[in-house]
């Protein structure tokens, strides 16, 4: 007895060579997600005398990093810049607000932003765009 059987390989060809911008989108909008959270709940928590401080909670991606802090006078060292350059996938929470800092030692806003998306959301936002991308890419 003889069984003859054939595989059709070629979606699972057209996926693997996809497969590098597939993982680009995904990470990009679970990225977008994290961001998008971080500063819903970093604007939620944060003192409000005018709304300047809430209007003014942002996220962005490395290359903004200078503009989110340039209000508050952050300098990082050149060590530090170095660092930083290395860092890919990383989503900044911040304001440009010269007061800023103080209402977050007073208050601990952006910490508490921060511990809200750890712990789990991470991996659920990239879940959650990787079945986007997966459907797009269909």
């Amino acid at each position: 007895m003889r069984i003859n059987v054939r595989l059709d390989t070629s979606d699972v060809l057209r996926y693997f060579q996809k497969f590098p911008s597939m993982m680009a989108d995904t990470t990009e909008i679970a990225l977008t997600d994290i961001g998008m959270t971080a500063i819903g709940h970093a604007k939620q928590a944060a003192p409000v005398r005018t709304g300047n401080l809430r209007r003014s909670i942002a996220y962005s991606g490395r290359d903004d990093f200078p503009d989110l802090t340039a209000g508050r006078g952050v300098k990082i060292p050149e060590r530090g810049e170095r660092e930083l350059a290395r860092i890919k996938n990383v989503v900044w929470i911040g304001t440009n607000l010269n007061y800023a800092g103080v209402q977050e030692k007073r208050r601990g806003y952006m910490q508490s932003a921060v511990r809200k998306i750890t712990g789990g959301y991470g991996n659920q936002a990239f879940e959650k765009a990787l079945k986007i991308v997966l459907r797009s890419n269909a």
